[in-house]
């Protein structure tokens, strides 16, 4: 994913907050000044590819 004009707000499909994962790509997120609003947290990666495949989100 890049950060380009206009996509400075995303809306995201995630790890739930514990996870390393999710910790590691907020903190990139962050530094790019790309703001998340989680749709849905999963507890795992499966869970998550099979919300972007039905169309509930996409991965950051």
């Amino acid at each position: 994913m890049r950060s380009g004009a206009g996509m400075g707000f995303l809306s995201a499909l995630m790890r739930e907050q514990d996870s390393g994962t999710r910790s590691s790509v907020e903190k990139i997120l962050v530094e790019r000044g790309v703001s998340l609003s989680i749709s849905m947290e999963m507890n795992s990666n499966g869970a998550i590819k099979q919300g972007v495949e039905v169309g509930l989100g996409l991965v950051p």
